[in-house]
């Protein structure tokens, strides 16, 4: 090689050592923008179950092996949070049952609507003394002696519900009987519990399209589920099918076996195969017309046992929640409020407080100044536990104080 040759070549060395570290930054630089440009994309129409259920393993699984296995649905399960959590927990309304001279219980329903910022309508209970089994304006029933008055007036007053839900086309209510109580924080576990209840909705109907949106978080337009049990007490797991484990912040942190889970900290979702105590329930529009056309044929139980019944019997699809949102308060025993029936109005003398022993003392009233509440949780209800019991620590919450309140000076 002469030397003209060699300068050439060492010219074009150079030329390559200085094209190099161009030519490497901008391979870097187009990269760069392909991975932010794919990881940037969106489809223009985002379906939050359809992306869950691509999140999510399959944890459907048949008979015992699933509950012995162990898994959770994670937090982040997509669904509509917000819209779940609003004012009325993402559905039409919130419908409250009390009977009008129950001015105590409206009283104890301001309170915690004041507390978790809820909104409630108020629907009247039908009277005992115009309800009959055998009386004009009421259904045939094949079991006469089965209901009394209570029971039938209880019945109506849902059934009441049920029929304005047809009349209007409301998608989907919650329905709460004027003992319900509930954790503070009812909406933000309201909204951690829609994610996973929609996972577990599309993994039941894998051929079916689940359409949820802001208007309709729960998907109760999707005619799949009938009620949704939030304040039961006391179910059955369907267990041919799935459920979803998942955690709540919310939920108490005390130990609590759910067919080999411990809930700690954890709440789950089911199909139902059972529900007793219609405390709590939201109920569908198909839901509503299933009820209402069945015991407008033949009223021969209970209300909570025909919803129990027509579940068992997959006439009306249902699913649970443990630990429940919802539950029953009662006043606490030595005040003076069992002797005068304060604490049921269809079985005003069978409560809890009386088996007890309340006689109508007032020895209670120290604790209850105390505590600063006069509620607590039905025993029936032992379990749910609420973290944020606002009732129990009513004055507390309300006047924002840790002062003692004082009944005497």
């Amino acid at each position: 090689m002469g030397l003209t040759d060699q300068r050439i070549s060492g010219a074009l060395c150079q030329v390559g050592r200085r094209r190099w570290p161009v030519l490497a930054f901008a391979a870097f630089t187009m990269t760069v923008v392909v991975l932010v440009s794919v990881g940037s994309y969106r489809p223009d129409i985002y379906d939050p179950v359809r992306h869950a259920a691509t999140k999510l393993k399959d944890h459907v699984r048949g008979g015992q092996d699933r509950a012995k296995s162990h898994w959770a649905a994670s937090n982040r399960t997509v669904g509509y949070e917000g819209a779940a959590s609003n004012r009325t927990l993402g559905l039409e309304s919130i419908q409250f049952i009390n009977m009008d001279y129950r001015y105590d219980r409206f009283d104890s329903l301001a309170i915690q609507c004041y507390l978790s910022d809820i909104e409630v309508q108020t629907r009247p209970g039908f009277p005992k003394d115009k309800a009959g089994s055998e009386m004009v304006g009421f259904p045939p029933t094949s079991s006469p002696a089965r209901l009394g008055p209570p029971e039938v007036a209880t019945w109506r007053a849902h059934a009441t519900i049920w029929q304005q839900m047809l009349l209007k086309r409301s998608p989907a209510v919650l329905i709460i009987e004027s003992d319900a109580v509930w954790d503070t924080q009812i909406r933000r576990i309201m909204g951690n519990l829609n994610g996973p209840f929609l996972d577990l909705l599309r993994a039941d109907n894998p051929d079916s399209k689940i359409v949820a949106s802001q208007d309709d978080p729960w998907a109760a337009r999707s005619g799949l589920w009938d009620v949704i049990g939030v304040g039961q007490c006391g179910d059955h797991w369907r267990d041919d099918t799935g459920f979803r484990l998942y955690d709540d912040e919310f939920a108490a942190r005390g130990s609590r076996d759910w067919f080999g889970h411990d809930l700690a900290g954890k709440r789950v979702v089911y199909r139902a195969n059972g529900m007793v105590c219609t405390t709590g329930y939201i109920v569908s529009l198909k839901g509503a017309a299933k009820l209402l056309v069945r015991t407008a044929m033949n009223l021969n139980e209970p209300i909570d046992l025909i919803i129990n019944m027509m579940i068992k019997t997959h006439n009306l699809v249902g699913y649970n929640v443990q630990r429940q949102p919802i539950a029953q308060w009662v006043y606490s025993s030595g005040l003076g409020m069992e002797s005068r029936g304060a604490n049921s109005d269809i079985r005003p003398n069978g409560s809890e407080s009386s088996q007890s022993g309340d006689d109508g003392s007032r020895e209670k009233y120290p604790d209850a100044e105390k505590k600063g509440s006069v509620w607590e949780i039905k025993p029936q209800y032992a379990g749910v536990d609420f973290p944020d019991f606002g009732l129990g620590q009513a004055w507390e919450k309300v006047a924002e104080t840790k002062t003692k309140l004082h009944f005497t000076d």
